[in-house]
Formats: C-alpha cells, structure tokens, sequence
C-alpha cells in the first residue's frame, strides 16, 4: 500500500537526519571505521510519489534558475507561509554557501506566485550567523525585497519545540524551530559540494543541519 506522511512528518523526519549527521561530525576517529554496506536490489518507484529533478547547465545563475523553475515548476505557495533555509554556514562564496542571486532569484519567484509570507532562517555553523549574513549582503537583500530574514540562534525558548524520537541518542529529543515546521511550504537552497563530515557531499539533508537547535536558549542541554 501507497505510505503518504505528511509535510510536517518529513520535515521532521529531515531534521532527525540532520541531527545524526551532525552528531557524527563529533564521532571519534574510531568511529568511522569502515563497514561493509548492504545495498537494496533497486525497485521501481511509484510515478505518482516520484520527484521531479532537473539539472541545468548555465554559466548565467539568474538564466539557470530561471530554466530550472520552467522545467520543475514552482510551488504552490498563493495566500502561504513559505520558509527558505540556505546555506549560509560560513561567509565564504557560492559554492561554500548560497549565492545571493539564487536567493534573490526564488524570492521573486515565490513572490510572484503569490507568497503572503517569505522567511529566510539559518543557523551558521562556522562564526557568527548575523556577521555572515551581513557579509553576503543579506540583511540588505531582505530589506531590498522585503522579506523576514531570521537568525536562529536569536529565538527565544518558546519558539523552538521538541522533536522526540523514541530509541534515538537524544533521550530528551532535540529543538526544532516552530517558524519552520508551521510554514506551510519549506524551501531548500542548499549548496552541492564535498564535505569531510556526514558523507562525501552535502546537499538538502546535510541543509537540514542548520534548523536543528544545539541548546535551548537558559539550557545547556546540548
């Protein structure tokens, strides 16, 4: 039988995900040992649960964004609350974090298809998160276009709230801010590029990092 889970369950089950990899960037050395990988025999998807993947290549990021919304559609986000997280873990340029223009680019995409609400929220892993943002000119961009711009670390405790998950390292769960699993529509404008902790690249789930909390703000619950 078909399993559909809803929105808030992925995005949750996400930042489980994004839990675990960034506990595994603390694992002692000894921990990454290799281990023989048991690989599936590959199945079929179900064309109605298949995501659509488009690759395009530009020289041009505003014309490649542009070609890729042609080809992937945007979403439906008239009269919602949408939420972008970028990667905007150190100020290093595109691909060490989101480029400004695909920022700005899906703002304006997503405004055009009639958002009533964009918020852009991160958490740096790499310094702090409101001098990084400052240094890609993103407090400017949101001012420019008008969108919320968030910093995470910045919430206060009630704006986070617990994830359990039950048999899993964090006995007690772990923060999860509220703004993203409330929105109505989730945007990932992750960056692909290799990476020494969590796997051999990053990319949506490895994104999914900077959502995750690492204290309660008046805790040192790590």
């Amino acid at each position: 039988a078909e399993r559909v889970i809803s929105r808030r369950a992925f995005v949750h089950a996400a930042a489980a995900t994004g839990a675990a990899l960034a506990l595994s960037a603390c694992a002692p050395v000894t921990a990454n040992l290799p281990l023989p990988t048991i690989t599936p025999a590959p199945s079929a998807a179900d064309t109605a649960t298949r995501a659509k993947v488009a690759l395009v290549r530009t020289s041009d990021r505003n014309d490649g964004l542009r070609r890729l919304l042609e080809l992937t559609g945007v979403p439906d986000v008239a009269g919602k609350q949408v939420v972008i997280k970028p990667n905007f873990n150190s100020a290093d340029p595109a691909p060490g974090s989101t480029h400004p223009d695909i920022l700005r680019g899906m703002v304006q995409a997503l405004q055009a298809a009639g958002a009533q609400r964009i918020t852009v929220a991160d958490r740096s892993g790499m310094g702090n998160t409101r001098q990084v943002m400052a240094q890609l000119g993103i407090d400017a961009l949101a001012e420019e276009l008008g969108f919320d711009l968030v910093v995470l670390d910045e919430l206060g405790a009630d704006d986070w709230e617990i994830v359990d998950v039950p048999g899993s390292h964090w006995s007690r769960g772990f923060p999860f801010p509220r703004l993203v699993s409330e929105a109505d529509t989730v945007v990932q404008l992750c960056c692909l590029k290799t990476h020494r902790f969590g796997g051999h690249f990053t990319l949506s789930l490895k994104n999914t990092i900077g959502l995750v909390g690492k204290y309660l703000p008046g805790e040192s619950y790590n």
